[in-house]
């Protein structure tokens, strides 16, 4: 129930955004993005150019530092695939999918740290007026609403994701979590890079929050660090540098 009235007041919230067309930066990373106007077959370009390399078309233009984020261009690649070009409204709505998701997987992580209690009406606990805080936030308007940021959803995702598998881990003793944690953070970073940061908040969070040893913590954490250290080289091999100046 909790995650069906997540899920629902995501879509409460922002059901305007859905006839929405394209707008801002969309132009950059869709419908004017030579290699996301293929679809599937623009894939391998998405995933070995800079991700703004299709709509400027010469790396002499390209942002200063460089932009590698492949993971959010191919989704936009795959719904032009599956559903053709110029469909706005899908890609507002998947937006909007992976908000809700995204309070959800909130919900869950902090019902982790804050068990619910017996007798205790869950619509009252820390866990669901945190998530609600959370999605009912203005902050958020211009992410959900604008297609272009769904790197953005899709990173926060992904390090939440790292977060919940070193939970689980530590929860089951299970080795394959610490791998699911590893194998998040990366697509996460593969859709934005300040996802680098949960480099820190997973470790952090699990010191403040358990009553796990700071030892098997730092443990936990090879497995992101190698996450983070493939990006890097992918990174490099996809651009050539690792700081682009023009």
């Amino acid at each position: 129930m909790p995650a069906v009235l997540l899920m629902g007041m995501a879509f409460v919230l922002y059901a305007t955004s859905l006839g929405f067309g394209y707008l801002m930066d969309d132009q950059l990373v869709i419908w004017d993005n030579i290699f996301v106007q293929k679809g599937l077959a623009g894939l391998g370009d998405i995933f070995s150019h800079d991700s703004l390399l299709g709509y400027y078309k010469k790396e002499s233009l390209l942002l200063e530092g460089g932009r590698y984020r492949p993971l959010p261009l191919a989704t936009f690649a795959l719904e032009i695939s599956l559903f053709g070009k110029d469909h706005p409204g899908l890609g507002h709505f998947i937006n909007v999918l992976l908000y809700g998701a995204t309070g959800v997987f909130i919900y869950r992580i902090l019902l982790g740290f804050f068990p619910a209690q017996e007798g205790k009406k869950w619509f009252l606990s820390v866990p669901f007026l945190a998530a609600i805080i959370f999605l009912l936030h203005p902050l958020h308007t211009e992410v959900v609403a604008n297609i272009k940021s769904r790197d953005e959803i899709l990173a926060l995702l992904g390090s939440l994701g790292a977060l919940y598998g070193s939970m689980k881990y530590f929860d089951s003793g299970r080795k394959s979590w610490l791998y699911a944690a590893a194998g998040s953070l990366f697509l996460g970073l593969l859709s934005k890079e300040n996802a680098m940061t949960f480099l820190a908040v997973v470790p952090l969070t699990l010191w403040m929050f358990t009553r796990v040893p700071g030892e098997k913590i730092a443990g936990a954490v090879v497995p992101l660090l190698g996450a983070a250290l493939l990006f890097i080289i992918v990174r490099y091999m996809a651009l050539g540098y690792m700081v682009h100046t023009n």
